[in-house]
């Protein structure tokens, strides 16, 4: 009685029938009501209570995927035939040989299912994983095309004018400011407070380490929302139209960098800095490990 008792009550634990089709839901309630006639009418040990809770349990598992819940439904009867036939000789003793050997052949078929089972299970397991992984080589793709199209736009917006001029005046060369900061603006030189301060081709370059900013991959610390703070209040003061974040490619890789450069796009936001000022720019040329603020020339 309390080993019946204990298998009613472990049946009322198990996953509700869901999602499974008609003729699985109604085998699955077989199985059910097979189980409890079984406990009705014969004393099962703990260990047969046990082989067919795991067996139930196994098969509401898989209602949903129909080849695997074959193979546990194979399984459950073998073992609900086994047990039937086991009590049958116990009270009668008279099948004793034949059963036995009945036994072992369904132990030898329990293990041939479990070896099909598991392999199934292993199939399903791969197909899984790849297209997972399928999943997220698309998306990186995307994602990188995107940065390569940024970058294309970023280049053709800093690029000088090569037209020729309509006027009969000899052509100028572009000049470029000096390589470096001493003739800048006070607000220019208070950048360099904050990090490695020079003019470069494009313009005033403050470059900061990565390892200075970010606690983690993508996730900013403590001390990196305060530098970028105190370099959002210097920006204030510079009439720059346009700011540009950029962020080293390696060793990260470009999705890390993108992230990263999102990221100080944000603090800088949040430390006051109009989102009109600010753009997202490609890390080609910037130094492994650094994430840098451009100021292109005649912003």
């Amino acid at each position: 009685m309390i080993r019946r008792s204990l298998l009613a009550a472990t049946l009322l634990f198990l996953p509700a029938l869901a999602w499974a089709d008609t003729s699985t839901t109604a085998a699955l309630q077989r199985a059910y009501a097979q189980t409890q006639s079984l406990q009705k009418s014969h004393d099962l040990s703990p260990q047969q209570s046990a082989n067919l809770q795991r067996d139930l349990q196994q098969m509401t598992a898989d209602q949903v995927n129909p080849p695997l819940f074959a193979v546990d439904k194979a399984i459950f009867e073998a073992r609900l035939h086994g047990l039937r036939e086991a009590q049958t000789a116990a009270s009668g003793g008279q099948e004793k040989e034949r059963l036995t050997h009945e036994l072992a052949t369904l132990n030898q078929k329990y293990q041939s299912l479990q070896a099909e089972y598991a392999q199934l299970r292993q199939q399903l397991a791969n197909h899984t994983m790849q297209g997972a992984r399928t999943a997220r080589l698309k998306q990186e793709i995307q994602q990188q095309k995107e940065t390569l199209q940024q970058e294309e736009q970023s280049l053709a917006t800093m690029q000088p004018s090569t037209a020729p001029s309509s006027s009969s005046s000899p052509a100028v060369a572009p000049s470029f400011p000096a390589p470096t900061v001493a003739a800048a603006p006070a607000p220019m030189q208070a950048l360099a407070a904050y990090g490695d301060l020079h003019q470069g081709k494009y313009g005033t370059e403050l470059n900061m380490p990565v390892t200075g900013l970010f606690a983690g991959d993508q996730q900013l610390s403590a001390n990196g929302k305060q530098r970028l703070r105190a370099v959002a209040g210097t920006l204030k003061g510079i009439t720059a139209a346009q700011i540009l974040v950029r962020v080293s490619g390696q060793p990260g890789g470009l999705n890390l960098a993108t992230q990263r450069a999102e990221a100080i796009l944000q603090g800088l936001r949040q430390a006051g800095i109009p989102d009109s000022r600010l753009a997202l720019a490609s890390g080609s040329g910037v130094a492994s490990g650094m994430a840098q603020i451009l100021l292109p020339s005649g912003s």
